[in-house]
């Protein structure tokens, strides 16, 4: 029997896989760059309180995204997450974010806030396009040394 909640259990079974993560992550997102590299538009926003610039590029042929930039970009099909960038720092505010919606959810009694699992998704999604930049540059690294 399928069921929203048997598949959000299996969803996070494989979420912490990292062979499903490297999976999911190059479905969720574009091809991975250099920053040194990118020519386009620059993902830039706000995080809770702080700016996060060094993250990636949008490929879209508009200027304007009718999404949330930054939160939106890492489950997008035109981000292309930068390798060098710094998507821990966006991380670690987002799951504080996570922290501090489940404990005013909690709070006022609605421990099933939708806003969690959104936030989450987005959290999973940042975890992803790590994992994504930690293996591509392991790859470089290897092919560093056979050369």
């Amino acid at each position: 029997m399928a069921t929203p909640a048997l598949a959000l259990i299996r969803a996070k079974a494989l979420g912490s896989n990292p062979v499903w993560q490297n999976m999911v992550a190059m479905m969720l997102t574009g091809e991975l760059v250099d920053s040194a590299h990118w020519k386009g538009h620059p993902v830039v926003g706000l995080v809770g309180d702080e700016l996060h610039d060094k993250i990636g590029g949008c490929s879209r042929n508009s200027s304007t995204c009718p999404f949330s930039e930054v939160r939106s970009c890492y489950g997008c099909l035109y981000y292309r997450p930068f390798t060098d960038g710094e998507h821990q720092a966006l991380l670690e505010c987002v799951k504080k974010e996570v922290d501090e919606l489940i404990a005013i959810s909690d709070g006022v009694g609605n421990s099933r806030n939708p806003l969690i699992l959104i936030h989450e998704t987005t959290q999973f999604e940042i975890e992803s396009v790590i994992a994504r930049c930690r293996f591509h540059q392991e790859q470089v690294k290897s092919n560093e040394k056979s050369l």
